[in-house]
Formats: structure tokens, sequence, C-alpha cells
């Protein structure tokens, strides 16, 4: 598995055709999708992707991450990403969680369930069960992160 310098976008560029010509053929590339933090991720992003790299992707999704906002928390569940990604040379998908780790439990168990069953996924659903399972846990780390605005999340955490 590698990461390259240019690890988001879906067209061909001059490095990668030197970077993937480069690497060997089972070698996987991490991939961000279109954009570094897209808010969605269409399986002919990833072909378009797979061809420009010429190899199998890795797709290293930056949702729930907040490094580039640490104020800024991303709670609400996994969007937007085409259930049939699992149906291109997609090696598989790595959530990259927020710098609060007890908060990203919400987000993250959404990711999995998307990844348990892409096609089957509801939003809704899966947040109000990561709510049961975490909410009362991410709602007493909310209170006491600095600095950090989350009023309009807690009520929703605590139903």
């Amino acid at each position: 598995m590698v990461c390259p310098t240019g690890y988001a976008g879906v067209g061909r560029t001059p490095y990668r055709d030197a970077f993937g010509g480069a690497l060997d053929e089972g070698t996987i590339v991490y991939w961000t999708g279109r954009e570094v933090v897209p808010d969605s991720i269409e399986r002919d992003e990833l072909d378009a992707a797979v061809e420009a790299f010429d190899h199998e992707l890795l797709i290293w999704d930056n949702y729930p991450v907040n490094d580039f906002a640490p104020q800024r928390l991303f709670l609400g569940p996994l969007r937007g990403r085409d259930p049939a990604l699992s149906d291109g040379r997609c090696a598989g998908l790595v959530a990259n969680a927020m710098l609060q780790a007890v908060p990203s439990k919400l987000p993250l168990a959404t990711v999995a369930d998307y990844l348990r069953d892409p096609r089957g996924y509801d939003p809704e659903a899966s947040f109000a069960r990561a709510r049961d399972a975490y909410g009362a846990e991410v709602a007493e780390a909310l209170r006491a992160l600095p600095g950090v605005d989350s009023s309009d999340w807690l009520p929703l955490l605590e139903t």
C-alpha cells in the first residue's frame, strides 16, 4: 500500500503516469476521491481514478476528519457514498476520524454500517443506532471540549 502525493482527483497527470507505472502490479494506492474532503464519492469517479493510477485503490475517506478545522465537529452519518463503490477496483475504505476520539464514534459507526451493507445503508437509521449506542458518552465528551459549541447536537444525543 502506498499513499501518493496526488491522492485526490480523478484525471491522468504526468505524476500519476510515472507513479503508477513504477509500482508493482499488486500495490494498492490510497485515494480520497475527487477532492481531499469530498461531499460524495461516486463509482464513475473511482473508475476514472483507477484508470489514471492504473492500480486498485483504497478509499481514504476523509469523513469525519476535522484536522483542518479542529473546532468543527462532524457528528452526523456518512452520506454521499455510492453503493456501487465496492463493485469497482476498490480494495476497501478507511475512514479518517476527527481529532476528538469519543465524538468520532458516532460517524464512524455509520461508516461501519455503510461498509456492512452499502446498498441497504440508511443514514438516518444508522445514526439512530449510533446515537443509542454512543450518544450519552459523546454528549459527556462534548460538554468537556473547550471552545466547541455543541449546543445543536446535545438535544439530539440525549433523547
